[in-house]
């Protein structure tokens, strides 16, 4: 399973710091609604939805006992988009004709206990919930496409550019963890298959060769795997 990961701006997640064990593919997309659904949807061409699972993250705006925590979103809503009266606040008018889906709220069951994150192409004053800049384009692209979809925000600030520029890259660590904790999933898989080729009928000289080359390649992923877990 191939992993795509969509961040706004490199100094919120340098690429070097991502654990090299886990098969992820990150990307850029600049700041903005525009800017992110573009390159999620030139991106994503180039990926099959049955095999791939797109995450974004980056930093976010939040009320004050929010800040310098690390959420996991799974509903995404426009936050500044106003039609009224040819739809809601908040709603695209028309989407059925352009799509085959109504794209308002993404809503990932399998993804329990998740929060809502707002999308807005501004700094939020006093917000009351989750606000970015990128994730519902995202989330909308990922929703039309049948990718799987999940978003992991930072709370830097609560509307302050100022604080957004001092804490904005302060979540990586925490994001790390949550990375790494797919490397121990990883490891368990691994170790299944090194059981498999250790117990796998070999026929002749040949094939006990194969195997024991299939656990020498295994064995390799597994110890690069722990060396990173242990730093």
């Amino acid at each position: 399973m191939k992993t795509v990961l969509f961040v706004a701006l490199e100094s919120e997640l340098p690429k070097e710091l991502i654990p090299t064990e886990l098969d992820i593919d990150i990307y850029y997309t600049g700041v903005g609604k525009v800017n992110s659904a573009i390159v999620a949807t030139q991106i994503l061409n180039n990926y099959d939805p049955n095999e791939t699972i797109v995450i974004n993250y980056g930093s976010a705006g939040g009320p004050k006992e929010y800040r310098n925590k690390l959420y996991r979103c799974d509903k995404f809503r426009q936050g500044d988009i106003d039609c009224r009266p040819l739809s809601e606040l908040g709603q695209t008018p028309y989407e059925t004709i352009l799509w085959d889906t109504e794209c308002i709220d993404f809503d990932y069951e399998k993804i329990e206990n998740g929060y809502e994150c707002i999308t807005a192409d501004q700094f939020i004053s006093n917000p009351t919930g989750i606000h970015d800049m990128e994730s519902y384009s995202i989330a909308k692209v990922c929703k039309l496409h049948h990718f799987d979809f999940v978003s992991y925000k930072w709370i830097s600030d609560s509307g302050d550019h100022n604080d957004w520029e001092k804490n904005h890259n302060k979540g990586i660590n925490k994001f790390i963890k949550v990375l790494n904790m797919a490397l121990y999933k990883r490891l368990k898989e691994i170790n299944q298959q090194i059981l498999f080729w250790e117990n796998r009928q070999a026929s002749g000289n040949m094939g006990k060769w194969y195997n024991s080359i299939r656990v020498e390649i295994l064995n390799k992923k597994k110890q690069s795997i722990l060396k990173k877990l242990n730093k």
